[in-house]
C-alpha cells in the first residue's frame, strides 16, 4: 500500500501567511496597548476629578456635634425644642466594648483591615445580590456611612458613589481608626431624631451611653440599617429580630459564647414608652419631629438648629388645654354606666386642627387630651377623617 504525505504549505503561500499573522498580531498588540493607556488616562482623570471633589468637604464638621433643634412658632417665639437627648460628643472610651463589637459585627466586619473602602465585602455583596437576584447586602463600610451622614452624599447614582468612596479614603488618610469610629458612633442617625448613640441610649433606654447593657447595644446598632422600619417605639418586634440578628453575628465572630448569646435574646425590649422620653412635647411637636425625621431619612437635611413653623404658639397652648379640660368635663358628667364603659375603653380624646383659611397653613394642632399619656395623633393619624363626624 502505498503512503501518500500530507500536503504542506508551498514554500510561495508560507511567507504570506507568516505576513498576516505578524500584521494581525501587531494591530491587536497595538489596539490593546492603545485601550490600556485610555483606561489609564480615563481612571488617571477620574481620579484627579473625584479627588478635587472630596478635598473640597471640611473633615472637621465630623466631629461637630448635633445640638437640640429649636422651634420657633409664626412670631418668631420658641415653641419648644427636639432632640434635646443629645447632650455632646462623647468620647470613644466611655463606649462599652460590646457597643463598638456589635457595631463592627453588624456594620464593618473588616473596618480594621481596609482603608476606607472594603473591595472583599462589595465582592462579596454583589455574589450574594446576585445569588438572590435582588439587593441583600450592601458593601458600605463604617467610613463610607461616616461620609454619607456627615455631608448628605445620599441616592443611589454612580456619581454619588464615587465621590462617598474618595471622601471616605481621605477620612482615613486623615484620621485614626479609633476617630473614625468616635465620630461615627456619635453622628449616626437612628431614628426619632436621635444622632449619635449617646442619643439613642438616652432616647430609647433613659440612660448614658456607658451604662448599655449587652443586649441594648445590640438593639441600637441593628436599628442603623433602617431607623424608621426597626423603631422599637413603632415596631417591637422588627426591632427584637434585628436585635437578635446582631447577636448572633456577635457569636459568629466569637465576640460571645452561646450561653450569652441565649441570655440576651431571651431578654425584653426594655425601652422607655414613647411618650416618656418626650415629656415636654406636645403634638404640633411630635408633627414637626416627624417632618425632620422624614427629610433626615431621604437626605435632605438634617440636623437642625433653628425650624420656624406655621404654628401659633400662644394659640396652641390655649387650645390644647382647653381640650384637656373639655373632655374631662364631658367625663364627669357621664351616667355611671357610661363611665364604666368608657373607662374600660379608656379616656375619651378628642382632636382639634385650626387653618389659616387665607393661606391653607396649620396654626393649630392637638391630636389628643395629653400627648404624655397619649402620643398617638388622632388629627393627623387617625383612620377616620373628621369630616364624617359633622356629615
Amino acid at each position: 500500500m502505498t503512503m501518500t504525505d500530507h500536503p504542506k504549505t508551498s514554500p510561495e503561500i508560507r511567507p504570506s501567511l507568516y505576513a498576516k499573522w505578524r500584521r494581525w498580531w501587531k494591530v491587536g498588540a497595538l489596539v490593546l496597548g492603545i485601550t490600556a493607556a485610555a483606561l489609564f488616562i480615563g481612571g488617571w482623570q477620574l481620579s484627579e476629578a473625584y479627588g478635587a471633589r472630596a478635598a473640597k468637604y471640611d473633615l472637621r464638621k465630623l466631629k461637630e456635634t448635633s445640638t437640640a433643634t429649636m422651634v420657633l412658632d409664626r412670631s418668631g417665639q420658641p415653641l419648644g425644642s427636639l432632640n434635646d437627648n443629645n447632650r455632646g460628643f462623647v468620647p470613644l472610651d466611655e463606649f462599652p466594648p460590646h457597643v463598638i463589637d456589635a457595631l463592627i459585627a453588624t456594620e464593618d466586619s473588616r473596618f480594621y483591615r481596609h482603608h476606607g473602602v472594603d473591595y472583599v465585602g462589595i465582592a462579596r455583596a454583589m455574589v450574594k445580590n446576585l445569588a438572590h437576584l435582588s439587593v441583600k447586602q450592601g458593601g458600605s463600610t463604617v467610613t463610607q456611612q461616616l461620609a454619607r451622614q456627615t455631608f448628605s452624599l445620599k441616592g443611589r447614582t454612580f456619581d454619588r458613589k464615587l465621590l462617598e468612596t474618595f471622601v471616605a479614603r481621605r477620612i482615613e488618610n486623615s484620621f485614626s481608626k479609633s476617630e473614625i469610629l468616635e465620630c461615627y458612633l456619635n453622628r449616626i442617625y437612628l431614628g426619632h431624631g436621635f444622632y449619635g448613640v449617646g442619643a439613642a441610649a438616652r432616647g430609647y433606654f433613659g440612660k448614658d451611653v456607658k451604662d448599655l447593657t449587652l443586649h441594648e447595644a445590640a438593639l441600637i446598632v441593628g436599628i442603623i440599617k433602617a431607623p424608621v422600619p426597626y423603631s422599637p417605639f413603632r415596631n417591637a418586634e422588627a426591632a427584637r429580630r434585628v436585635r437578635d440578628l446582631t447577636l448572633k453575628r456577635m457569636h459568629r465572630l466569637e465576640m460571645i459564647d452561646a450561653n450569652t448569646l441565649a441570655s440576651a435574646q431571651g431578654l425584653p425590649l426594655g425601652t422607655l414608652e414613647e411618650g416618656a422620653r418626650l415629656g415636654r412635647q406636645n403634638y404640633a411637636l411630635a408633627a414637626v419631629e416627624e417632618e425632620l425625621e422624614t427629610l433626615a431619612r431621604t437626605g435632605q437635611g438634617g440636623p437642625w438648629k433653628t425650624v420656624s413653623v406655621t404654628v401659633d404658639g400662644a394659640l396652641q397652648a390655649k387650645i390644647s388645654a382647653l381640650v384637656s379640660d373639655h373632655v374631662a368635663r364631658i367625663e364627669s358628667k357621664l351616667p355611671s354606666a357610661d363611665k364604666k364603659e368608657a373607662a374600660a375603653a379608656g379616656k375619651l380624646q378628642a382632636a382639634v386642627v385650626i387653618l389659616d383659611n387665607r393661606t391653607g397653613t396649620v396654626l393649630v394642632t392637638c391630636g389628643g387630651r395629653d400627648y404624655v399619656t397619649s402620643p398617638f395623633d388622632r388629627a393627623s393619624q387617625g383612620l377616620r377623617p373628621a369630616g364624617t363626624a359633622f356629615l
